[in-house]
């Protein structure tokens, strides 16, 4: 797969294999792993994505283990949800004690390192270095998401991904405490109206497809982080809460014209699949989409029978 491009979405996996993490985009993979005891990580990954930044997340109670980095050997407790990360290419000697059960997100170095030399106005560089025990509560609440979505098959879009992977490259950016630019001027925070029209026009014209941040970034000349920024000042909406309301709006429509069958409007509207749209239907509306064909049917004038006087 070449860089930038989208893949096929996946479908809902019944079991991972430890040789086959799910792929959200080129650029992240998850997988969920369980580890036995007296093991070294560095070789239980030897078969997994190469050339990424490893953001792992333990799901067990506590940790035991021992690493070392060359400069001499050193012990370790992690409790659940603490992080570790391990940059692309350092192959740190890390031994488990004990079993345990992770959440592991790869992350290609390179896209983090394109990421931040396109959006620079904050950080002068991105410096990934090694860190075990660390908490953050965003970083693992965005690992869980990007797992659930992996797992469920991408219902939700490249879109969705792209902006859960962007917030945690932010989070990993704090995490590491990479440097802040000093000297820059800060780029303009908002959209121009003219700007804001546009993309609203590419997302409308493009609906039915699986939209990346990176192609309506395009469209206005920026960074994939510097885009969502300035759209969520100028909309109040993330570029993904956006279309999903485009959507839902435009599955509307079509219900009320009552031409299309429901997995008809499900792929023009752009969803995963029907069931997807149903889901969407519920959370937001509190409906089916069929239940809101009846409504709507209901409530047409050519459908009420005439009352006697």
């Amino acid at each position: 797969m070449t860089p930038g491009e989208c893949p096929e979405p996946l479908q809902p996996a019944l079991n991972e294999t430890e040789e086959n993490p799910y792929i959200l985009t080129p650029s992240v993979s998850v997988i969920h792993r369980e580890f036995p005891p007296d093991v070294f990580v560095e070789q239980a990954l030897e078969t997994l994505p190469q050339h990424c930044h490893l953001m792992v997340q333990l799901l067990s109670p506590h940790a035991t283990g021992e690493y070392d980095r060359g400069y001499g050997l050193k012990s370790y407790r992690k409790r659940r949800s603490d992080l570790c990360i391990i940059p692309s290419e350092s192959n740190p000697r890390i031994r488990l004690l004990t079993p345990g059960a992770f959440f592991l997100v790869f992350i290609e170095k390179s896209f983090v390192q394109s990421l931040f030399e396109d959006d620079s106005e904050i950080f002068a560089r991105a410096d990934v270095r090694f860190a075990i025990g660390q908490r953050d509560e965003p970083a693992t609440t965005l690992i869980s998401l990007l797992h659930k979505e992996a797992k469920e098959g991408a219902p939700s879009g490249r879109l969705y991904s792209d902006s859960l992977l962007n917030a945690l490259i932010l989070r990993l950016a704090i995490i590491n405490k990479f440097p802040l630019q000093t000297n820059s001027l800060r780029r303009e925070n908002t959209l121009s109206v003219p700007l804001l029209r546009r993309v609203k026009d590419l997302i409308e014209a493009h609906l039915h497809e699986n939209l990346s941040l990176d192609r309506i970034a395009q469209e206005v000349g920026c960074s994939t982080t510097h885009f969502h920024r300035v759209f969520r000042a100028a909309t109040g909406q993330t570029p993904h809460q956006y279309v999903l309301e485009s959507r839902l709006l435009k599955a509307q429509e079509l219900l009320q014209r009552r031409t299309n069958s429901l997995v008809e409007v499900a792929t023009q509207c752009g969803f995963a699949s029907q069931s997807h749209m149903t889901d969407v239907f519920r959370v937001r509306l509190g409906v089916t989409p069929a239940s809101f064909r009846k409504q709507t049917s209901n409530k047409d004038p050519k459908h009420e029978t005439n009352k006697p006087l």
